[in-house]
């Protein structure tokens, strides 16, 4: 157990939050991101794009575009950059398919972090 109070102590480092939703990022793990981005590259990566959201006189694509706005300027503000998986699983029930884990195992593959924040495994 070390409690970690200096931002010298994980540097150079890419760091990737796995986000079920847009706001979660934040939520789960602003205040840590926030102080590791000072030394390191911070990715907020959303798996969903939250189209689903109650947004009255919109259409599909506009709530995804409201989400992911939504969820860029939240980076901006824990000093992280934002990428979208818009996985297929949210149009499924939160049924995880192969389509799904091919996604993320190419997502992870390409960006090659160093550390990455997981959400828990019932959060969908």
């Amino acid at each position: 157990f070390h409690i970690i109070n200096d931002t010298d102590t994980i540097t150079n480092k890419k760091i990737i939050c796995f986000s079920p939703h847009p706001d979660d990022t934040s939520i789960s793990a602003g205040a840590s991101l926030s102080f590791l981005s000072e030394n390191n590259t911070i990715i907020s990566c959303c798996a969903t794009t939250g189209h689903r959201a109650f947004i009255p006189d919109s259409t599909r694509e506009d709530r995804i575009s409201i989400r992911e706005s939504e969820a860029t300027n939240e980076a901006k503000h824990i000093n992280a950059l934002a990428h979208f998986l818009r996985l297929p699983l949210y149009d499924r029930g939160s049924i995880c398919g192969e389509d799904d884990i091919k996604i993320m195992v190419e997502y992870i593959l390409k960006q090659k972090p160093d550390i990455i924040f997981m959400p828990h495994t019932g959060d969908s």
